[in-house]
């Protein structure tokens, strides 16, 4: 554009300086004045200046035609290819916030569907401590911890099925040297013995260690858990329940409820079992004392099983006994059959041979009516018993 003007401003200047000579030589030839252009026409003079304006003007409005066309093509090729790459950068984003603004729906939807479901959660929540709280109330009584396992030991019972058997019997009383002793539960043994177990393991320190958040506090408790397992365990063997009961071991078994208890004492004191075996007391956890009883529940099986045999076998002889009487007396039978059979033979020969005939003759002199019917004869012969056992029987009989 700058090159167009340049060349447009050289022809106008070439034009001019063309009419200026034109001119002088024109004044020149007229005048013979050469001093300077200053003869020019005034009227040529504005008729230039008008050609140069109106040159300039044109060219101008028409540089400026060009340059805005051109500017607005550049500015409408940029803002397409603006567009486009803005659009290429927003399309991610805007699928990117379509799958964000679904996910939060489907947020508010369950959030909506389950803050329900969390306020009974908090509810039961709050329900389950108060009821935790009454219950370690409860349990901080020597008489509900005493009720408390005996209701854990009778659960194990339970559960290792010794229930249906009747096997166990809670709050039995026995005495030695006149002193009444009653253990929590007596399980009975197939060898008719019987099994003491207590049920009243001290709880109440370990109960406080495990809510002390103390490390000195814990330990100090723990010890004073240990002393009073070893102070019980003293009380039990003095009672010494295994002389109660006849035929019953040398030992009774201290049931500790929590199997944490038993541990974290054994773990602190190593040597707490190894004491109570020789004061005849077993240290049973929940874990060990189902095993035990799984164990006496199987003996039970076991002794059921062999005492059942027993009895069928002693059923089995007394019916072998039995079925050998009666053959015996089937036998008699079958001889008192025969005997009857041979007396009724005995009897038709007589009457054939001695009454008939007579019968006859009575009949041929038209003293009866009719004449006498014809016996018809079947023998039918015993079957005898195919016994040889009952043979046997019968050549013992007659040889004695």
């Amino acid at each position: 554009m700058v090159i167009f003007l340049a060349v447009v401003v050289w022809i106008l200047a070439a034009f001019i300086a063309f009419m200026m000579m034109t001119q002088m030589q024109k004044n020149k030839s007229k005048d013979g004045d050469l001093h300077s252009i200053s003869g020019l026409d005034p009227s040529v003079l504005e008729l230039i200046k008008n050609v140069i304006n109106a040159e300039v003007t044109t060219a101008a409005q028409s540089a400026m035609q060009q340059t805005n066309e051109g500017t607005q093509q550049f500015f409408k090729a940029n803002t397409e290819t603006l567009t486009e790459q803005t659009k290429n950068l927003l399309n991610p984003m805007e699928t990117e916030l379509a799958s964000l603004k679904e996910v939060i729906t489907n947020l508010q939807t369950a959030h909506t569907s389950t803050s329900g479901q969390v306020n009974n959660l908090n509810q039961q929540l709050t329900d389950l401590n108060s009821s935790t709280n009454r219950m370690v109330g409860a349990l901080q009584s020597p008489v509900s911890r005493g009720k408390w396992g005996e209701n854990s030991l009778r659960n194990i019972i339970e559960l290792a099925g010794m229930s249906p058997y009747a096997d166990f019997t809670t709050q039995t009383s026995g005495q030695v040297d006149g002193k009444v002793g009653i253990p929590d539960v007596v399980i009975r043994l197939p060898n008719d013995s019987s099994l003491a177990i207590d049920a009243k393991a001290p709880g109440s320190a370990y109960e406080q260690m495990v809510g002390s958040e103390s490390p000195d506090e814990q330990n100090r408790l723990l010890e004073a858990h240990i002393a009073a397992m070893k102070q019980h365990i003293k009380t039990l063997a003095g009672r010494a329940y295994w002389n109660q009961f006849e035929n019953s071991p040398e030992f009774v078994v201290m049931f500790v409820p929590l199997e944490s208890m038993l541990s974290d004492a054994l773990r602190a004191a190593p040597t707490l079992l190894e004491e109570a075996m020789k004061d005849k007391v077993i240290l049973a956890s929940p874990m060990n004392l189902l095993a035990v009883l799984k164990a006496t529940f199987h003996g039970w099986q076991v002794f059921h099983i062999q005492k059942e045999a027993k009895t069928v076998g002693d059923l089995a002889q007394t019916l072998y006994r039995r079925i050998d009487t009666m053959l015996g007396h089937v036998a008699k039978a079958g001889r008192g059959l025969e005997s009857a059979n041979k007396a009724h033979n005995e009897m038709i020969g007589s009457l054939e041979k001695m009454v008939l005939p007579t019968m006859r003759e009575l009949n041929e002199l038209n003293i009866v009516s009719e004449p006498p019917k014809e016996l018809e004869i079947t023998q039918t012969p015993i079957r005898p018993l195919n016994v040889p056992e009952l043979n046997e029987v019968q050549e013992d009989d007659i040889e004695d």
